[in-house]
């Protein structure tokens, strides 16, 4: 368990391996990600692990931290498509009876991709790189990640990544125009997953800055959703739809910024 005494070595070893080894029960002993929850639940923490050690990769040795992001970021990729169209459906699910009734070909088109994009993962899943990265993940002990400063306190370290993650959020925030709020909402999420790993080690003074951040993902996810669907979409109902949606959800944006910052 974390604390405020967590030397480098322990934190590292935290975010890299225990965060990896929740999601093992769905990777043997055959992978399986047939199940969408299961893809969204492991590329949160892909998403998490990536967003953690990339804030402290001047604490991992160059090379190691590099490649190790690397493996992160193409299994990420892979598994993104099948999280992606499901988004889709269940935005659609949610639209009046009205606008799903005329357009259920654009539910059974989704379907469609969506079955496709499983079977496509499933192949992935079988590829000899992807069972390096299983390997990859495999840590058993603290010395088996190879990290700078390891037995100094993390402490030091995470108050001052922190406290860049959240002005870098801030004025990314602040000044951001439409066309910016898909980069925001990747800065609140480094934001999000860094503050909650450091809690154990910081204490309760994130967790504001944390909800804070966990909320601009989330409004902002919304507000992309809407431009995916508005891309896959030709009716001009839906199109109509999306438009007032991203409309109000900007507007409420405008608003929670004022509040926030």
């Amino acid at each position: 368990m974390l604390n405020s005494r967590a030397t480098v070595s322990e934190f590292i070893f935290d975010s890299a391996s225990t965060m990896a080894k929740g999601n093992f029960s769905m990777l043997y002993p055959t992978p399986d990600l047939q199940d969408v929850k299961d893809v969204h639940d492991f590329r949160v923490e892909i998403r998490r692990m990536r967003s953690v050690l990339g804030s402290c990769l001047s604490l991992l040795d160059p090379t190691w931290g590099k490649n190790y992001l690397d493996e992160l970021r193409w299994v990420d990729e892979v598994i993104s498509p099948v999280r992606n169209v499901q988004a889709l459906l269940d935005r659609f699910s949610n639209y009046p009876d009205s606008i799903k009734i005329r357009n259920d070909q654009l539910s059974e088109l989704l379907r469609e991709d969506l079955r496709k994009c499983q079977m496509q993962l499933q192949l992935d899943l079988t590829l000899p790189t992807f069972q390096q990265f299983l390997s990859f993940l495999n840590f058993e002990t603290k010395e088996s990640i190879p990290c700078l400063h390891s037995n100094e306190l993390v402490i030091n370290y995470l108050e001052r990544f922190n406290a860049t993650a959240w002005r870098t959020l801030s004025k990314a925030a602040i000044k951001a125009d439409d066309d910016q709020l898909h980069m925001v909402r990747i800065k609140a999420k480094k934001v999000k997953y860094l503050a909650e790993a450091s809690i154990p080690v910081i204490g309760n003074s994130l967790k504001k800055h944390a909800k804070i951040a966990s909320k601009m993902q989330r409004d902002l996810g919304y507000l992309q959703d809407s431009i995916m669907m508005t891309a896959v979409s030709n009716s001009p109902e839906v199109l109509e739809y999306e438009k007032k949606q991203r409309k109000q959800i900007k507007n409420d944006w405008r608003k929670f910024i004022k509040r926030n910052f």
